[in-house]
Parts: structure tokens; C-alpha cells; sequence
């Protein structure tokens, strides 16, 4: 996460985060209109997204 909070701060825009640890979990999550909407349009924002739960051990 450092990494893109550190080019956003160099080059501007919007970050969206989900909160998760699987990757290519966003098809499952109420968050994936906005991503869908940027990989269709461009259009970006900057909402979070509580992701899947973190499994516990």
C-alpha cells in the first residue's frame, strides 16, 4: 500500500482500496461496480471497500 500512496502523492488521482488478502476477490465484493466502471471508462474514485473477511487462524 505504501508504494501507491506514495505515486499517488507524486502523480495525483485517486486510490481505491479494498481491504482483503486474496487476490481477485473484488468479483464477490459490493465494491466491484466502481472498479468495473474504471476498467470500462477511465472514471475513477477514491471509496474504500471493506473487502472479504480475513480468514483467522
Amino acid at each position: 500500500m505504501g508504494r501507491a500512496l506514495r505515486m499517488r502523492q507524486k502523480i495525483g488521482g485517486a486510490l481505491m482500496t479494498v481491504d482483503d488478502d486474496a487476490h481477485g476477490s473484488l468479483s464477490s465484493l459490493p465494491c466491484a461496480d466502481p472498479a468495473v466502471t474504471f476498467f470500462d471508462t477511465g472514471q475513477t474514485t477514491s471509496k474504500s471497500c471493506p473487502g472479504a473477511p480475513v480468514p483467522t487462524l
